[in-house]
């Protein structure tokens, strides 16, 4: 790979980087027109889903749709993603930020089943939507970025690398 292609490659992992980055924190910042137009979204498309989908929940947990608020955390979480995989360029390190998120929200489940199961309610929903709050923000994006970076360096280059590099 030329120095050029290197530097143009680069520049458009930070470009990109920065364009997530913005859109992360809009999305963020105005949560509350998002989740205004999403649930106008989902009330006027909601009539032919069946009525399970729609039904209100326990204002304990959440003031929103459930659906909507799925459907709000999976475009994060996407971003999120997307995000990492620009900053970690490898599949390994992107692979492991998969798993780390995919055990949490799989830990976020287990929770609330038992605080259904054990009629343990507040308890276990409260702690199970701290976890989820605090997977659909941005803080995990800035922890597993310099763990992985630490924890799986990048592979070095080989002579024949370095030569073709350097010409």
């Amino acid at each position: 790979m030329s120095v050029r292609s290197l530097f143009l490659t680069r520049w458009l992992r930070f470009a990109g980087c920065a364009v997530l980055l913005v859109l992360l924190l809009l999305l963020g910042s105005n949560d509350s027109w998002v989740f205004s137009k999403l649930t106008q979204g989902w009330q006027h498309y909601s009539g032919s889903l069946p009525a399970a989908l729609s039904a209100p929940t326990d204002p304990a947990i959440t003031k929103r749709l459930v659906p909507v608020v799925v459907l709000y955390t999976l475009l994060y979480i996407s971003l999120c993603l997307l995000l990492l995989a620009l900053l970690l360029g490898t599949w390994q390190r992107f692979r492991f930020a998969l798993y780390a998120y995919a055990g949490s929200f799989v830990l976020c489940l287990l929770l609330l089943v038992l605080g259904k199961l054990t009629h343990n309610t507040l308890g276990m929903y409260q702690l199970g939507r701290n976890l989820i709050d605090f997977t659909v923000s941005p803080l995990p994006v800035m922890g597993l970025a310099p763990l992985l970076y630490w924890y799986y360096p990048a592979p070095a280059l080989s002579n024949r690398q370095q030569e073709h590099n350097s010409q």
